[in-house]
């Protein structure tokens, strides 16, 4: 049974000096960014450094919870994509119960 998308739990921390993803801690995967909290930049640039450290297209990535919080859901196309799944688990990831599988 191939997973198609998973729910990932992210906590962003905006305006931080650099990007990086920092692994997972509390059920959260730690993402910092250096764009600021405003206008969605956090958000935009979030979804540019968690596809370029998975190695997806941005459009396989999508906030679904948190569009103004730091805690965040993000629905992660997983379709084909067995290198991206393997860094998540890497970090610590276990995928919830409730992924969408075919």
């Amino acid at each position: 049974m191939e997973m198609r998308a998973t729910k990932v739990k992210v906590k962003v921390t905006a305006g931080a000096g650099e990007n990086s993803v920092d692994g997972f801690s509390g059920g959260y995967l730690r993402v910092r960014v250096k764009a600021p909290a405003r206008e969605g930049r956090a958000n935009r640039e979030l979804l540019r450094v968690l596809a370029d450290f998975l190695g997806l297209r941005e459009e396989k990535l999508r906030i679904v919870e948190g569009h103004h919080k730091s805690l965040k859901t993000l629905l992660v196309d997983l379709n084909g994509e067995d290198v991206a799944f393997e860094r998540l688990r890497d970090m610590g990831y276990s995928p919830p119960h409730d992924h969408e599988n075919p």
